[in-house]
């Protein structure tokens, strides 16, 4: 993690200021230990930490360097998650996502689309699911 603070004193006549800059680097070979990102669990882990960082109004740099595999499980719960906490515009403003593979990009905005639609009314998602997997 790389967290970045900065003060400022008086500058020409202005009043003293706090100029405070948060930046958090997420390597996430770091915090899964591993080269595979499968398990619910390691997504939750890296979840808490990106919503912490999202509330303490840090920018997140998660980077997918050295990550050879990652499943929709794992991004359902690092990523998708954050749909029910924050709205897409505090998402994007906080969270930039690095060194993705391309069939992982894909997987992710699939995971990202259907968790904006679930979070967004999540009776209505529950019924269209049920219909298509149930017939109901």
């Amino acid at each position: 993690m790389l967290e970045i603070n900065g003060r400022a004193g008086q500058v020409s006549g202005i009043r003293k200021y706090l100029v405070r800059v948060m930046l958090l680097l997420l390597l996430l070979l770091d915090i899964i230990k591993a080269h595979e990102a499968i398990s619910f669990a390691d997504g939750k882990k890296l979840f808490r930490i990106i919503k912490d960082g999202i509330n303490s109004k840090r920018k997140i740099t998660v980077d997918f360097s050295e990550v050879t595999f990652v499943t929709v499980p794992f991004l359902n719960a690092a990523f998708g998650q954050l749909f029910k906490y924050f709205k897409e515009d505090e998402i994007n403003n906080h969270l930039i996502i690095i060194n993705l593979k391309d069939d992982t990009k894909q997987l992710l905005e699939e995971v990202i689309e259907r968790s904006k639609e679930y979070y967004n009314d999540p009776e209505s998602f529950t019924e269209i699911v049920n219909d298509i997997i149930y017939g109901i």
